[in-house]
């Protein structure tokens, strides 16, 4: 997933320094579809899901501006706390928590392309450990920058609901289950 990184510096040497060696490879964001082929109105979950790895704190991460799925139906779904963990990527240790959640409609079949989004990552670096760990979970200084990641776009292929359709359909896609 390639990132790209704005200059997040506010003119300070102080936060222009927090932001110095955290490349796109230490710092990303990630959308995960929990699937890229469905049926017209199927929902398709995606998960913003973000990777830290290095000697900075990232403090906060939130995403630039509401996400736009050009005309398909959403709805978020809430996320109260960042749950962190340690995850690893090509055998390099990250620490990853979802950020956003997402169920997206398609209502035509098509090919629908989910734009990248782009997130504020607030960081700083702390020259007192060296222990990722350490910086990460205790909250950092006061002095940081806010690093700018996008996600990669993503493709979904959404295909037309089978014909003939049976007399009682009504457009409800997927397995349901009533409590009475």
């Amino acid at each position: 997933s390639t990132s790209q990184q704005g200059n997040g510096s506010t003119g300070t040497r102080a936060k222009s320094q927090a932001s110095q060696g955290i490349s796109n490879n230490d710092l990303y964001v990630k959308v995960i579809p929990n699937r890229t082929e469905v049926y017209q109105h199927e929902p398709i979950l995606l998960t913003y899901k973000f990777y830290a790895n290095g000697n900075f704190n990232l403090s906060n991460i939130a995403p630039e501006s509401k996400p736009d799925f050009g005309g398909l139906i959403s709805q978020e779904i809430p996320i109260p706390e960042i749950q962190k963990e340690m995850e690893r990527v090509g055998g390099v240790p990250y620490i990853t928590g979802t950020v956003l959640q997402y169920l997206v409609f398609p209502n035509d079949s098509n090919l629908v392309k989910i734009p990248g989004m782009t997130f504020d990552c607030y960081v700083s670096q702390d020259a007192i450990s060296s222990d990722p760990l350490d910086l990460f979970f205790n909250g950092g200084g006061l002095m940081g920058s806010i690093l700018k990641r996008k996600t990669s776009d993503i493709q979904i292929k959404v295909k037309p609901l089978p014909l003939p359709q049976p007399d009682n359909f009504r457009g409800a896609v997927g397995r349901f289950e009533m409590d009475g």
